[in-house]
């Protein structure tokens, strides 16, 4: 069951950053004003055009991605990326806490944000697992994002590791 949980959160993730990708910087930042206005025709551009490189299928899962002594490899995530030419990661324990955590938004979080935050927060209560809203971790305005206006800068990533390292002793999941 948590294994579906993750897998659910993995393709919700997936489809937000897809259907949002590039970022639009909030309006008054450095990286908002050195855009220009588009032409009046646009075209969406090719899948190769804004890939920075390899399609990577990552699954979190337990023995069944990972394989077990019941057979001898590669298991199902490794062929299914290469019959689709991924690369693939796999992280997989059979005794795995699955933590589902909203995304991270630059300042308030937009409709979107706040729609998959959510659909993931109502996932994790059906199976039982720990949500965690981040989309509060960084404030827009701040010294915590880049020059950008969308990523974290060092400051931000550090405040992000404090206050997820904060969150989850709270939730006990901090480990040994």
């Amino acid at each position: 069951m948590l294994v579906i949980a993750a897998a659910v959160a993995v393709t919700v993730w997936t489809t937000y950053l897809l259907s949002t990708w590039p970022p639009e910087p909030p309006s008054g930042s450095p990286a908002a004003a050195s855009v220009e206005p588009s032409g009046a025709a646009e075209s969406s551009p090719s899948p190769e055009a804004t890939q920075d490189g390899p399609t990577v299928l990552v699954v979190v899962g337990d023995s069944f991605s990972a394989g077990t002594d019941q057979n001898s490899g590669p298991e199902w995530p490794e062929q299914l990326g290469e019959r689709l030419g991924w690369e693939v990661v796999v992280e997989a324990a059979p005794r795995t806490t699955v933590v589902l955590a909203s995304p991270f938004s630059n300042g308030a979080p937009g409709p979107v944000t706040t729609r998959l935050a959510k659909r993931l927060e109502a996932v994790a209560r059906d199976v039982e697992a720990t949500y965690l809203d981040l989309t509060d971790y960084l404030p827009f305005g701040s010294d915590l994002i880049g020059d950008d206006g969308v990523h974290p800068s060092d400051k931000g990533h550090r405040r992000i590791a404090r206050l997820l390292e904060q969150d989850l002793t709270e939730a006990d999941l901090r480990g040994p």
